[in-house]
């Protein structure tokens, strides 16, 4: 560890060197890291560099540069993610740099972290929202195993619930005060109006954007979605829209829809809860294109 971070922490204790993350990057940070996705660390310039591996497809780096005392604050990030920095990436590149890693490799339980997390969400709890209009994601099925997402802005009614939804034009449109840093992000990575989430992507972004409270499958009079543990399935032949028939998760629920995904998901819209689909079948069997016949 370097000088300036010891003592920065010596200073101010280690909480101080979390403050600049959000309560989702820390936590999505800490399971990078339990997930081994941080590839090298290394010392370099005035902090240290490292890689993380955010998914099948994505290895960016971090660049984290130490401030010594008595700056403002202890450290400057910067990432090759589209959030730039401040992000799951540099926090877990940070655990690591901390030696937050037991014998075996597997990650350990950073106090400071947690101590964090419930400050930011003691202090969510108790201030009022002064946000009257947000974004509202209503999820749909494409007719062939798929997920869509639509975005509409919608009016928060102080007895709970939206007002009438309007038409969300895109980031680049969006006033500043409409979206929070989750927002931002949840935006990067939907897909286009009218195309599905990628397979891949399924479950990680239904969880973010149950996250956010703000997520109802078709209209923002159901519940919003809630994660919940995986239930059973199968795969059966159904047919499509053109007559041809595609072999497609379900769930052994009729209550739950399911969708094409790596794992597959269920969702039962009535309480808005989800979660991955178990099919008793190892990934790589449902990782390829669903068979056609």
């Amino acid at each position: 560890m370097s000088e300036p971070l010891e003592q920065w922490i010596e200073a101010h204790g280690e909480g101080a060197l979390w403050s600049a993350f959000s309560r989702e990057a820390l936590q999505d940070g800490e399971r990078l890291l339990k997930d081994q996705a941080v590839l090298d660390c290394s010392p370099g310039g005035q902090g240290f560099f490292a890689r993380v591996q955010a998914d099948r497809r994505h290895v960016y780096s971090v660049d984290c540069r130490i401030h010594p005392l008595p700056s403002p604050r202890p450290m400057t990030t910067h990432c090759g993610c589209p959030e730039g920095g401040a992000c799951c990436h540099a926090v877990a590149a940070l655990l690591f740099y901390l030696g937050r890693r037991t014998t075996e490799g597997a990650s350990s339980t950073n106090p400071a972290v947690h101590q964090w997390l419930s400050e930011l969400q003691s202090a969510r709890d108790a201030a009022p929202s002064s946000r009257r209009e947000v974004v509202v994601y209503l999820l749909e099925d494409d007719g062939s195993g798929g997920l869509l997402v639509t975005p509409r802005r919608g009016r928060i009614k102080r007895s709970g619930g939206y007002g009438r939804l309007n038409p969300f034009q895109g980031l680049r449109r969006a006033p500043a005060e409409l979206l929070t840093a989750d927002d931002r992000r949840l935006l990067r990575l939907l897909p286009e109006a009218g195309s599905a989430i990628a397979p891949e992507d399924l479950l990680f972004l239904l969880e973010a954007m149950a996250r956010t409270g703000r997520a109802h499958w078709q209209t923002p009079d159901t519940p919003p979605l809630t994660a919940d543990g995986p239930a059973a399935g199968g795969f059966r032949w159904q047919v499509r829209n053109d007559g041809s028939q595609q072999l497609r998760p379900a769930a052994d629920d009729g209550h739950k829809l399911s969708f094409a995904g790596q794992p597959p998901v269920w969702l039962e819209p009535s309480s808005g809860r989800f979660g991955p689909l178990d099919t008793g079948l190892a990934a790589p069997w449902w990782s390829g294109p669903w068979p056609r016949r």
